[in-house]
């Protein structure tokens, strides 16, 4: 059962990386044959619609990194008017699979201070997360009732971290997470202020493999078939 959904996610995924391909070398090759800067700058808002609003079909950071290098890189447009772009790249860039991922200090119920980088799990699912937010309720369940997950935090190799990083204390205390998901927040929050982490939605899901990213901005099935096939 595992193989088949595993092999069914792969065949979807690779559809819509192919779609999604094509997509954005067809908005490179507009921004880099025009002449017309209102134009280059409606192709990246399309870009970003496409390739970067989460849960857009098109959903792929890597292929919108490289548009987004391809509007600043254009001599047709002001510096004014790569503004826009520079900091989604500059925000984009950040944490990206392969790459080490940012420390997060964070406390937890007991007000002991932890960090990412003492972990001793071999995997973390890092799960930010807001008390209100209903998809986040959902995400908790589906942690909570997957057997993989269970399994593998019980053995040791798996940590899950949520993380809430809003800075409102009394909410987070209220904060009701399953008990295989360790209830952290960040106090100081300094992954708003210093924008050490990209949120652009709530909930918001990484995995890493001891400090290193493997998935970013992903979904929790995306994550079970990367578990799975490490296993």
């Amino acid at each position: 059962m595992r193989l088949l959904f595993t092999t069914y996610l792969a065949i979807i995924i690779g559809i819509f990386n192919a779609e999604a391909q094509s997509c954005a070398s067809s908005y490179i090759q507009r921004i880099r044959g025009s002449h017309n800067s209102a134009a280059i700058l409606a192709t990246a808002q399309q870009a970003e619609k496409y390739l970067y609003t989460p849960g857009s079909e098109g959903y792929d950071e890597g292929l919108f990194i490289q548009v987004l290098e391809a509007v600043v890189e254009s001599p047709m447009l002001s510096e004014v008017d790569k503004i826009r772009s520079r900091s989604l790249l500059d925000m984009a860039l950040k944490n990206r699979p392969g790459d080490k991922a940012a420390d997060i200090v964070y406390v937890t119920p007991d007000d002991s201070i932890h960090s990412l980088s003492n972990r001793t799990a071999t995997y973390t699912i890092l799960f930010f997360n807001d008390p209100d937010c209903d998809d986040c309720a959902l995400v908790k369940k589906q942690i909570a009732q997957n057997e993989l997950l269970c399994n593998l935090v019980a053995n040791g190799s798996l940590e899950i971290i949520g993380i809430y990083p809003f800075g409102d204390e009394d909410m987070w205390r209220a904060n009701q997470l399953p008990s295989i998901i360790t209830n952290g927040f960040d106090r100081d929050m300094a992954i708003e202020t210093d924008e050490t982490y990209c949120i652009r939605q709530i909930p918001t899901l990484y995995l890493l493999k001891g400090m290193t990213v493997m998935l970013k901005d992903t979904t929790l099935p995306e994550i079970l078939a990367k578990l799975q096939k490490a296993e």
